[in-house]
């Protein structure tokens, strides 16, 4: 692929900017610049970044709006690409502030952002249109409830985590029973409200997608073959596969939410009635993206492609299996053949990123390094 346009990604200081720099790695002509308010990020040192610009971390909305614009203008750039949820609501809440509001990536309407990006309120939209879901209730932060009366509504066990502002299996717990579950929330000061979801025997999966106006233009499908450190931690290592039941799930949940962008929404079979059940959306980037890439469906460019009124490229993707870093070094024990295959390495795992742009790697391990020794002493 060869494509020359320049792309801003403006929250610079988020974990997803290394993988949206991995994929766009694969595509030459693209220059990627980026704002962080971050002196010490390891993405500086990146080959990938074209420009990196600190700024210090601002006090408002329209402040970060407005050092975008600075940007726009000083280097001319082609288009806007927040990567996380925060910087992608502030600029669908402040587009009219932007200078070049054409310049910013299709993005989704305030109002369904704001139910995808919140597991209670997606539930209520899930609830409503009659999609597969495991039944839930809603803990308020906020109100005096009959805890007991409330989860006397589901059965146990469940899964208790909270409905926004988490992500990587923070804060998110099993408890095999009401009372375990009650205590929990009489022992712990909320800070917002939380879902409890019937807990379902069976295995993780999840769809990513572009859209446009509620229509899925791209997709990638994929389920767990080996968690990480617990249930409830992002996947080590995954393997694509179709579904056709799962696509028409998913077509139609982008459509009642008129998506437009990206998204990745968790998915769990139930072995009892061999259904996907929708868990939740995460309403950006997400932490599997270079697999997809490696697969064959390369998102960010073609979300750049589509914001920038270009022919989408037909990127079918390939049933690979795709081992992240951490997972590569937890299979050598059972997968010895496969993991030790240099051309499986480097198409099934980050290590082909990592070896072509090597500094931030080495720039992490210095800093945890340098940290650890500070804190022996």
């Amino acid at each position: 692929m060869s494509h020359k346009y320049s792309v801003l990604i403006p929250d610079g200081n988020k974990h997803t900017l290394l993988y949206v720099a991995n994929s766009f790695s694969k595509v030459k002509g693209v220059k990627l610049y980026t704002m962080a308010f971050d002196k010490r990020s390891a993405m500086k040192f990146s080959r990938y970044i074209y420009n990196y610009s600190y700024y210090k971390k601002p006090e408002t909305d329209l402040e970060w709006v407005n050092n975008i614009n600075t940007e726009i203008e000083k280097h001319d750039i082609d288009l806007i690409m927040p990567v996380f949820e925060e910087g992608i609501r502030i600029l669908i809440e402040h587009k009219t502030h932007l200078k070049h509001p054409n310049k910013l990536c299709v993005l989704p309407n305030l109002k369904d952002f704001l139910i995808a990006n919140n597991k209670g309120k997606l539930y209520n939209h899930l609830e409503k249109n009659n999609f597969s879901k495991p039944n839930s209730i809603i803990v308020e932060n906020n109100i005096q409830t009959n805890l007991n009366a409330l989860l006397n509504k589901i059965k146990f066990p469940v899964v208790v985590k909270p409905v926004e502002g988490y992500g990587g299996g923070l804060k998110v717990a099993l408890y095999k029973d009401k009372k375990s579950c009650i205590d929990f929330f009489e022992n712990t000061e909320l800070d917002c409200n939380y879902i409890v979801q019937e807990y379902i025997n069976g295995y993780d999966g999840g769809c990513s997608v572009l859209c446009k106006e509620g229509v899925v233009l791209h997709y990638t499908m994929q389920k767990a073959i080996m968690k990480g450190g617990n249930n409830f931690a992002p996947l080590v290592a995954l393997e694509f596969f179709y579904d056709e039941k799962l696509l028409e799930q998913i077509k139609r949940l982008m459509k009642s939410l008129n998506w437009s962008g990206v998204c990745h929404i968790d998915v769990r079979y139930d072995d009892f009635d061999k259904t996907y059940k929708i868990l939740e959306i995460n309403a950006r980037f997400w932490s599997s993206l270079e697999a997809s890439t490696l697969a064959g469906t390369n998102f960010p460019d073609l979300y750049a492609s589509l914001s920038l009124g270009k022919t989408l490229e037909t990127q079918a993707y390939s049933k690979i299996k795709f081992y992240n870093l951490k997972g590569l070094i937890k299979g050598l024990k059972q997968r010895k053949k496969e993991l030790f295959n240099i051309n499986f390495i480097l198409n099934n795992t980050p290590m082909g990123f990592a070896l072509k742009d090597p500094l931030p790697m080495v720039y992490k391990f210095i800093s945890r390094t340098i940290v650890i020794i500070m804190k022996k002493q």
